[in-house]
């Protein structure tokens, strides 16, 4: 192993660092998105970091991009009569590159690049994408979790049923987009 890094873990909203303490990298994946603040964040990330640190951001893109997971969480929100207030920060990024990049330039990074990376995951059934669903996207499984056993299934279900599939042999294929932003 390297023994000249150091994996630091906090939660990104109430960081218990220090100005003092100055990183190299700062590593988000599938988190900026979900943020009530993210200006706030993105300054007091650019605060931790060393002159030309880099801050790496995978997110979920739009939506209308990202059909496995709004299509699942729509079933949900369906299933259990819920809707959501707008304000609510979402597991999917809606305002597109470059709002992101511009909270990041007033945040105080300098040279920031974004680009659109479309991921294709395959799954052998509609029951494996359910289950990846349930695995891989928390917003949706703090949804099930705090269901009772029964509607648990039914949601489980209902996220094999919605899920965007698309047949290729023996494997069902995901298409996704996620939006990665250097600063």
């Amino acid at each position: 192993g390297l023994s000249n890094i150091e994996l630091v873990v906090d939660d990104i909203e109430d960081l218990s660092l220090t100005p003092s303490t100055a990183f190299d990298a700062v590593l988000s994946r599938w988190v900026l998105m979900l943020i009530g603040d993210l200006g706030a964040v993105l300054a007091r990330l650019r605060g931790l970091l060393v002159p030309e640190g880099l801050l790496a951001v995978a997110l979920w893109g739009h939506p209308e991009r990202v059909p496995m997971i709004s299509a699942s969480l729509g079933a949900a929100l369906e299933l259990l009569q819920i809707e959501l207030p707008p304000e609510l920060p979402s597991p999917l990024w809606p305002h597109g590159q470059d709002s992101l990049a511009s909270l990041a330039r007033e945040a105080g990074f300098t040279e920031v690049r974004t680009e659109i990376l479309e991921t294709a995951f395959e799954l052998p059934s509609p029951v494996a994408f359910a289950e990846f669903i349930y695995r891989m996207a928390g917003p949706v499984r703090v949804l099930v979790d705090d269901q009772p056993p029964a509607t648990r299934l039914e949601l489980l279900s209902a996220f094999a049923e919605a899920g965007p599939p698309v047949r290729r042999s023996s494997m069902f294929s995901l298409f996704s987009v996620i939006a990665t932003t250097l600063f």
